[in-house]
């Protein structure tokens, strides 16, 4: 049996500390912290022996030399602010002289600095392919970015990675069913540009206007222009077609309304441009 006397010494005193699980033939250990020493190390000693424990060197190492050649052991009761400061100093100073079975020189974050294979990524994809997230689980991912901000520095290495990229929805075609779920989810919601008048800049208005004028107006190439033409040539040679127009633009014209605004419109703009000219003279 694994010497475990450290473990049932220390059970239900809640003391935060760095451990160490130490093999007794070739001096290698694996360095840990926790709040709870004698809780974590209860729990590593669970998943080794249902062979379960989430370092394969560690597991492995086990499997080989047995139970017996492992003991638990404290290193330090410290601070719970200063646990990975002091975490990370006993593995440099036992890694260098016994070496560990922790993974990556940065006990905080494992793969910092190092890079998954191509193979190992190929692994992953594979492995991720066809799995749904539950309701249950999409909720506390969404819950657990909430308040999250993005560097102003990380924001800017996103933008210039994916300049250049075609959308990833390009092309792509909503069903009735998603349209239908789109437009319910937003009914009542306010504009998320509500109150934004003024705040964009000169060169965004003028991208904005440009994108507006491209898609009321855009560039047909000839051919496409000749097609339109004929079209249209082909519907107004119908005599029945040139009447109906023609009715349609005296009943129009005929309306007093119509005549009215038409008329208040032309004058207003006549005393503009009166306006404009009498103002270019005087300078």
């Amino acid at each position: 049996m694994a010497d475990t006397t450290f473990i049932y010494a220390l059970v239900g005193m809640n003391r935060p500390g760095i451990y160490q699980i130490r093999n007794l033939l070739t001096g290698i250990r694996y360095v840990g912290q926790s709040a709870d020493v004698a809780f974590r190390l209860k729990h590593h000693l669970l998943r080794l022996r249902r062979n379960k424990h989430g370092n394969k060197h560690l597991q492995a190492s086990w499997q080989k030399h047995g139970e017996a050649a492992f003991a638990f052991e404290s290193l330090a009761i410290v601070e719970p602010s200063l646990l990975t400061l002091f975490e990370q100093r006993a593995f440099d100073a036992l890694n260098s002289k016994y070496g560990c079975y922790n993974q990556g020189p940065f006990l905080d974050n494992a793969m910092r600095g190092r890079v998954h294979s191509d193979e190992t990524r190929a692994k992953m994809s594979a492995a991720g392919k066809g799995k749904t997230k539950s309701e249950t689980h999409r909720l506390a991912i969404g819950q657990a970015q909430i308040g999250k901000t993005i560097p102003a520095d990380v924001r800017a290495k996103i933008s210039a990675a994916r300049k250049g990229w075609p959308g990833s929805r390009l092309g792509a075609i909503l069903s009735e069913t998603t349209r239908a779920k789109i437009s319910a989810a937003h009914i009542g919601q306010p504009s998320p540009y509500k109150g934004m008048t003024g705040r964009y800049s000169k060169a965004s208005l003028m991208r904005m206007s440009n994108a507006a004028r491209m898609r009321s107006h855009p560039k047909h190439s000839e051919e496409t222009k000749v097609k339109m033409s004929l079209a249209r040539q082909r519907y107004y040679a119908s005599p029945g077609t040139r009447d109906a127009a023609s009715l349609s633009q005296r009943k129009s014209f005929q309306n007093p309304e119509r005549r009215r605004i038409q008329s208040e419109a032309t004058k207003k703009w006549w005393a503009q441009r009166k306006a404009g000219d009498a103002h270019g003279s005087s300078l």
